[in-house]
């Protein structure tokens, strides 16, 4: 893997978007009520150029953007303006960065009062004709869902789905058409399962009530706390289902098999954030009186511990990025270091840099290390 470095002199948000392509964001100078104005960029890894997208329409991050099944070569965002004392108009845009051609492909007015500086939509894009777009209400509660066809210019009702009932906690992408997709509330069961996301379009579209998936957990109402994250082919997710017991379950997609672990450290903060897949084996990598412990769940030993002044970043397969403080020589001062590994070769680093980490993005075959 070959790694590069990116200076974010200007507090940058990076994201792949394409091969050699990052999507990069920059506040800009405008702002909606508790909204910072946002300024879209693309940015060519190999030739260093950059333009900004759509420089006319003014950006604000009021909604969660998620790209779930095959989409060609665009980028989803979402503008505001104020209509009445009462009212405003929300749109969302796609713009496709290789025929520099940016459309509105939604339009929706909401009250005023829903503007309170947090996230008011959830936007799931299915594949480059449908969304699924959620509003939330105050406090993070489901309001509804709808399913937009965006070349008819139509909404689809799903309202006897259980999606439509309960909304949408969490739905990621697992290549090509596939996605995860977790579904209830605290009031009804939890549901987990896999879908093809072309086929459920099709058959919310002819039916509007059926979806077909690989069911993979049902968990019974009451655990607020549930998560789930996709790492290298693996679903992982907590379960509780009103025992004393926590687990993480861990699920390779690809092989079908799936491991349950107990979750031993409840009284840990962020734990599910920690969880991490390396060389096939789950760990947790927690800080414990002042030094990093990295932790077997399937042996529930710490396997390696690290001295206070290193903390972990980025992990991805068997590649590990840290940040040490080092004093300076003949000096009281700290000098910030990224340092790449190699897992279990954690004695030898693979690349160093003086430097502070913010960020870092995987495009391809290569490792964009982004720098303050």
């Amino acid at each position: 893997m070959e790694i590069k470095l990116i200076k974010n002199s200007d507090k940058s948000e990076y994201s792949s978007i394409d091969d050699n392509l990052l999507l990069q964001v920059v506040d800009d100078n405008y702002q909606f009520m508790d909204y910072k104005g946002k300024k879209f960029y693309i940015l060519n890894v190999l030739t260093n150029e950059r333009f900004e997208i759509a420089a006319d329409i003014k950006k604000y991050y009021i909604a969660d953007i998620s790209y779930i099944g095959n989409l060609e070569h665009c980028v989803l965002f979402t503008s505001v303006e104020q209509l009445t004392e009462n009212r405003a108009a929300i749109t969302v845009y796609r713009y496709m960065f290789y025929e520099a051609v940016c459309q509105q492909v939604y339009r929706m007015e909401v009250p005023m009062e829903l503007f309170d500086g947090n996230k008011i939509l959830n936007i799931f894009a299915l594949d480059n004709n449908y969304l699924f777009i959620e509003q939330i209400g105050h406090d993070n509660t489901f309001s509804n869902i709808i399913l937009h066809d965006i070349v008819a210019d139509k909404q689809i009702d799903i309202n006897n789905t259980e999606i439509g009932k309960t909304g949408i906690r969490k739905m990621l992408p697992l290549g090509g058409n596939m996605g995860v997709i977790l579904y209830g509330t605290d009031d009804t069961d939890w549901t987990i399962g896999i879908v093809n996301v072309r086929q459920m379009t099709s058959e919310l579209v002819l039916d509007g009530s059926n979806i077909t998936m690989e069911c993979l957990d049902k968990i019974s109402g009451g655990n607020n706390e549930m998560c789930l994250k996709v790492l290298n082919d693996r679903i992982i997710y907590t379960r509780n289902d009103n025992s004393n017991q926590d687990e993480i379950v861990i699920y390779d997609y690809v092989k079908k098999v799936k491991k349950v672990r107990l979750n031993n450290y409840t009284e840990d903060e962020n734990v599910f954030d920690c969880i991490y897949v390396i060389d096939d084996v789950p760990y947790y990598i927690r800080k414990q009186n002042d030094e990093t412990e990295v932790i077997n769940l399937d042996t529930q030993k710490v396997e390696l511990k690290f001295p206070k002044g290193l903390s972990f970043k980025y992990i991805k397969d068997d590649i590990l990025i840290v940040q040490r403080d080092k004093k300076r020589l003949l000096s009281k001062d700290m000098v910030d270091y990224i340092e790449v590994y190699k897992y279990p070769h954690m004695h030898h680093c693979i690349f160093r840099t003086k430097a502070e980490y913010n960020g870092c993005v995987i495009n391809d075959d290569e490792l964009f290390i982004i720098t303050n």
